[in-house]
């Protein structure tokens, strides 16, 4: 029963997120926590997981959502059922996109899937933030929002490579955690 119901989830998060993986999160956050698969902190845990190993993210975080929940079988059927929509989806556009691109209805419903999609994502990234950085009440965490700050000017004023970013955040994270 639960391989079907991570199937069915995942099916469900994967057609109704608009704007790749990270439109995802919102969704799989919500579903796993109100299902009680997961806690929200195992949640940013598995994003943090899967935005650092190689691959999609969708099918990394439906991945090792199903393992964590349903042992290596649910990690097949969660990502099978993540891949599924796309893959349909991708398949009927192929067909088609060509004869459409250029009608009308079409272009608008493409200019109003844009909002979604950014709406999706900033929901994401607000609520990775929140779980990262706040622990309640006033109750911030300092380091991580150093090590967010020192990330943020790397990338945006150095243009420092992700993956450099990501090893120097652990190593901080590591340094920093165990002498505080």
């Amino acid at each position: 029963m639960i391989l079907l119901r991570l199937f069915i989830e995942f099916l469900t998060i994967s057609a109704f997120s608009i704007g790749g993986g990270y439109a995802m999160i919102p969704l799989i956050r919500q579903r796993m926590v109100d299902i009680g698969f997961l806690t929200s902190q195992q949640i940013t845990d598995i994003i943090a997981i899967s935005e650092m190993t190689p691959g999609p993210f969708a099918i990394n975080s439906a991945t090792f959502t199903g393992v964590k929940v349903g042992g290596i079988i649910g990690g097949i059927v969660a990502t099978f059922g993540v891949v599924v929509p796309s893959l349909v989806l991708a398949t009927v556009i192929a067909k088609y996109y060509f004869k459409l691109k250029g009608n009308g209805t079409f272009e608008s419903v493409l200019k109003g899937i844009r909002p979604v999609s950014l709406a999706l994502i900033s929901s994401a990234v607000v609520g990775l933030a929140m779980e990262s950085l706040y622990h309640g009440g006033i109750n911030f965490d300092i380091i991580a929002i150093v090590i967010c700050v020192i990330v943020f000017v790397l990338m945006r004023y150095f243009k420092a490579q992700p993956v450099l970013l990501l090893l120097l955040s652990g190593v901080l994270g590591t340094v920093l955690y165990s002498v505080i």
